[in-house]
């Protein structure tokens, strides 16, 4: 019974400290110049090993039944060991980062704003062709007039531990900033 207990309280913490650092993680998500689909895989991959791992322990100490038998200890694992594992993915890759900065130039493929739910503020957002692939750039509006008036963005990015790049600072360049 006592081991029950320690069981039942050790996937407890581990579900909670997974959900917590799911949104730890969140502001080094955004520095990090990734594919949606990886973070995605690392979670998925997670989730299903520690479920083919753990899962009879887990089912033998809860007893689920019907389709809940399956369901829930994949969402545990899923939320609990993927969320630990993708914060430690992104936090080595951010903190253990090279301190080699790169300055390069991209065009302006697409702009546009849109106004955040339950406030008066607007975010502009500026799509760029990146490593191949469209990757949008969100900025505060207040920083733009015509939006038609900026053709290029000037990223410094420095290479992740994992090899991802990290954005150190974005910056709008004007086609003539005369006017």
């Amino acid at each position: 019974m006592k081991n029950s207990k320690k069981r039942k309280i050790f996937y407890e913490t581990t579900f909670v400290i997974g959900l917590i650092l799911l949104f730890a993680q969140i502001p080094i998500i955004y520095k990090t110049l990734i594919d949606f689909i990886t973070p995605v895989l690392i979670v998925l991959t997670v989730g299903v090993l520690t479920s083919f791992i753990d899962y009879k322990n887990y089912s033998d100490l809860y007893r689920y039944e019907g389709r809940n038998r399956y369901l829930y200890p994949f969402m545990h694992f899923l939320a609990g060991y993927g969320g630990i594992v993708l914060f430690l993915f992104f936090a080595l890759n951010y903190f253990l980062s090279s301190d080699v900065k790169t300055i390069t130039e991209y065009n302006i493929l697409e702009s546009g704003s849109y106004n955040i739910k339950n406030s008066s503020e607007k975010k502009t957002y500026f799509i760029i062709n990146y490593n191949g692939k469209n990757k949008e750039l969100v900025f505060s509006a207040s920083d733009f007039k015509e939006l038609d008036e900026y053709k290029k963005i000037e990223l410094t990015t420095k290479k992740g531990f994992f090899n991802y790049d990290i954005l150190v600072s974005k910056k709008i360049k004007q086609t003539n900033p005369n006017n």
